[in-house]
């Protein structure tokens, strides 16, 4: 059960969390990064990446059945690099035989993969760097929509997801991530950043699509927090 501490309540366990505002989180589940045809695959292999797709696909439906807001992010680029600055395009440039030229604004690559397409009800937030707080409006949609929990999904782990939950810690959000819903270009990488969200998130808030769904089941079924979930 929450617990008064220093004149706050404090939710104790996973469930609670949950219990709060809730909204999920899809990080850059656009074509040029998951789709066969996308711009990155024609440097890297995207097969872990793009494994991901069907585990948000569910996710997002589960989202929706519970009324939890779906707010996808989308890497955007400007046509002649206005958004973009030397430091960045450096690091884009480690990669071997990688042109970061992806994810151009208006483009078939830039939009979301149609497996995990939005409806007219979603939230689709342009972003300009790895989080999805930096340069976006993102931090005042989530106060209007009462938001104290985020669930975090997409790619890249260690990237834009692990970006983008530490600065939704910083800002005070309580951060789920379930791990079979981020990829990366490696499941070594992928295992690396579970480890990293070990270590910075909250006891339970890390989990998978399967406990997650039972979890939302359950806090939904409980009389004392119908109707906190959207």
């Amino acid at each position: 059960m929450a617990f008064e501490y220093l004149g706050h309540s404090i939710p104790e366990t996973h469930e609670e969390r949950l219990a709060l505002g809730t909204a999920l989180v899809v990080v850059d589940l656009q074509r040029d990064f998951v789709h066969p045809a996308g711009h990155c695959a024609k440097s890297m292999d995207v097969s872990c990446i793009s494994s991901v797709v069907p585990a948000n696909a569910q996710l997002i439906s589960l989202a929706r059945r519970h009324r939890i807001p779906v707010i996808y992010t989308l890497v955007t680029q400007h046509p002649e690099g206005a958004y973009a600055s030397p430091r960045w395009i450096s690091d884009n440039l480690r990669y071997p035989n990688f042109e970061p030229v992806q994810c151009t604004e208006g483009t078939w690559g830039w939009e979301i993969d149609d497996d995990v397409a939005p409806t007219s009800a979603d939230v689709l937030l342009r972003k300009y760097r790895r989080s999805a707080f930096v340069g976006t409006n993102l931090l005042e949609v989530l106060r209007a929509l009462r938001v104290e929990t985020l669930i975090v999904s997409g790619v890249a782990a260690t990237g834009c997801v692990e970006s983008t939950v530490r600065d939704a810690i910083e800002r005070d959000f309580f951060v789920v991530v379930p791990t079979d819903c981020i990829g990366d270009g490696t499941p070594e990488l992928v295992q690396a950043a579970c480890g990293t969200f070990e270590r910075i998130l909250l006891a339970g808030d890390l989990t998978n699509l399967s406990q997650l769904a039972e979890t939302l089941a359950d806090v939904e079924a409980r009389p004392h927090v119908q109707g906190v979930i959207r």
